[in-house]
């Protein structure tokens, strides 16, 4: 069983760490969703969502990028890197307590000081709520940390930001309509053909 199907078998509210709901099916699509994403959970506000764009011959998703989608964010761009694969999106949602890590802290440019703030701002935060809340919080991180596999491996701001380095995170998206993007790290350049 992949490790994103044993996270669509986790049976919780997920609200806390901004996920609304989770999709079997990849669904619902956006002019500004790239072809050939896999929605896999939504944050429930403007269509904000996670999904993984499958590299070639990657059925499970495993070795597969994900990116969070913000399709009224016209600002700073639609499509952003999250992190090099789903297991690492796993791994860094149960560090800052929020699917937003990636996104929300611009964890990529950051320098390792204001990492280490962002968790420690994120763990003030969560102090301030009540304790139901709380808990439900605690029960999250645990089953999601329950299916990720064991290993040795410090995952901290040097694993992070070495894995993204060293990983290809060169993709080229299309879209429904005729705007094509390239992703090179965490720039999107948009252009039309």
């Amino acid at each position: 069983m992949s490790l994103l199907e044993k996270f669509f078998k986790l049976d919780l509210c997920m609200e806390n760490i901004n996920i609304a709901w989770k999709s079997k099916d990849g669904e619902p699509h956006y002019e500004s969703t790239p072809v050939g994403a896999y929605i896999f959970a939504s944050t429930g506000c403007d269509g904000a969502s996670f999904c993984i764009i499958p590299r070639h011959g990657d059925e499970t998703f495993e070795n597969s990028p994900v990116f969070n989608l913000s399709p009224m964010d016209f600002s700073s761009g639609t499509v952003v890197w999250a992190s090099k694969n789903f297991e690492d999106f796993l791994r860094l949602t149960v560090l800052f307590k929020t699917a937003w890590g990636a996104g929300l802290y611009d964890i990529y440019n950051i320098s390792e000081t204001e990492f280490e703030e962002a968790i420690k701002d994120r763990n003030e935060e969560i102090k301030t709520w009540n304790k139901s809340k709380q808990k439900q919080l605690k029960e999250i991180i645990n089953s999601i940390q329950s299916i990720l596999p064991k290993t040795k491996v410090r995952y901290d701001y040097d694993y992070f930001i070495n894995s993204y380095r060293n990983t290809d995170n060169h993709i080229d998206l299309e879209f429904k309509s005729d705007v094509k993007m390239h992703i090179y790290k965490l720039g999107c350049y948009c252009h039309d053909d």
